[in-house]
């Protein structure tokens, strides 16, 4: 039987460039405090004749200071997070450079499509060998669904997959298809 690759896990480089998103609060954030320093803040009711008296101020400034806030937190949680995430794809990285994954080769048996309302994964078997992910599983491997396009879809179709093992979790990193003449 001649196979074709349907699908081989690939590694993009790292992509620091999400961190401009909580940066640009913290830019937002303290820039908004610079300028309701040197202005003030008027409330558009205020232009209206409503809440002539009241000073605003303090009520921009606390706004501006939860931009500075969750921007600073949510770029602590991801400058944390950058490290393990680095560690896991080069652990992965490694499994398929030193050809440390499994081979399984059979018929989709037991499948299981992926349903909104009570099943988040979708799952098959391959002699006898589980598998189950969801396009929302954060794993260097595949887990793209069939109601999302993916490539398995129902049972009684023959692959040979590559995978590895991690945490209990059987993840595939090459999908092979039996080739049409």
């Amino acid at each position: 039987m001649e196979f074709e690759v349907l699908y081989n896990l690939k590694f993009s480089s790292f992509d620091l460039l999400f961190l401009l998103i909580p940066i640009g609060l913290i830019i937002i954030g303290l820039y908004a405090i610079r300028v309701i320093n040197r202005y003030g803040f008027v409330h558009p009711m205020q232009s209206w004749g409503f809440y002539k008296n009241m000073d605003f101020s303090m009520f921009g400034k606390f706004f501006a200071f939860l931009f500075v806030f969750f921007g600073a937190i949510i770029s602590i949680v991801m400058l944390i997070q950058i490290p393990s995430d680095l560690i896991e794809q080069r652990r992965v990285q490694e499994i398929i450079e030193n050809k440390d994954y499994r081979i399984v080769e059979g018929k989709v048996a037991n499948f299981s499509p992926y349903n909104n309302l009570d099943q988040r994964h979708e799952s098959f078997e391959i002699s006898g060998i589980c598998f189950s992910y969801s396009d929302y599983d954060k794993i260097y491997g595949y887990s793209k669904t069939s109601k999302n396009g993916g490539i398995i879809n129902s049972n009684g179709q023959y692959f040979r997959i590559c995978y590895y093992s991690m945490d209990g979790h059987n993840i595939i990193c090459k999908i092979e298809g039996v080739k049409n003449h």
